[in-house]
């Protein structure tokens, strides 16, 4: 009978615990679990509204005389003009997604005197020249470069300025990027 009488006891305490636990949650009628987060959405901007433009025409009139454009004007915007054609050449990227480039080769001399000699005339000149180094055999030779241009078209252009003006037909190449 004793042994009766505990169980009912332990019977009796764990519905009364488990009745504690969950008659809140039953009859609660909110979500106890989950808090209310506040929200972090801020609220709208405040735009002003603009008013609509007006569009207009513009007035030609017949009678009026051109504007005159002083030739040094004129000179500077189509030097401006020229150089601007330059860049719109689109580039082409090769194999490590760089743009190619083309240099001319003026020269190729065994000596650093004469490649030196040639690259200041031509930095006199205002091109971009420089010198390297090439190795063929046993002697090495300097090879004196302009350049570089993303267009061949470009470096053909310089190609025929060269010629006339230095009097040196140069070898247009692929412009090779060297680390220093």
């Amino acid at each position: 009978m004793k042994q009766n009488v505990r169980t009912g006891i332990a019977l009796t305490v764990t519905i009364l615990a488990l009745g504690l636990i969950f008659l809140p949650m039953i009859f609660d009628p909110q979500d106890t679990a989950a808090p209310q987060l506040p929200s972090r959405i801020p609220p709208p901007p405040s735009v002003p509204v603009l008013p609509e433009p007006e569009q207009s025409r513009p007035v030609i009139l017949s009678n009026t005389p051109a504007i005159n454009v002083p030739e040094e004007a004129r000179a500077v915007e189509d030097a401006r003009t020229e150089a601007a054609d330059g860049w719109r050449e689109i580039p082409i990227l090769d194999e490590r997604g760089l743009p190619r480039g083309w240099s001319l080769r003026m020269g190729l001399f065994p000596g650093d005197d004469e490649a030196q000699q040639l690259l200041s005339q031509l930095l006199e000149a205002g091109y971009r020249a420089y010198i390297r180094e090439q190795q063929t055999g046993p002697d090495s030779l300097r090879a004196v470069l302009v350049g570089p241009w993303l267009g061949r078209d470009t470096a053909q252009d310089y190609q025929d300025r060269l010629a006339r003006e230095f009097g040196i037909t140069g070898v247009i190449l692929p412009f090779e990027l060297r680390r220093f």
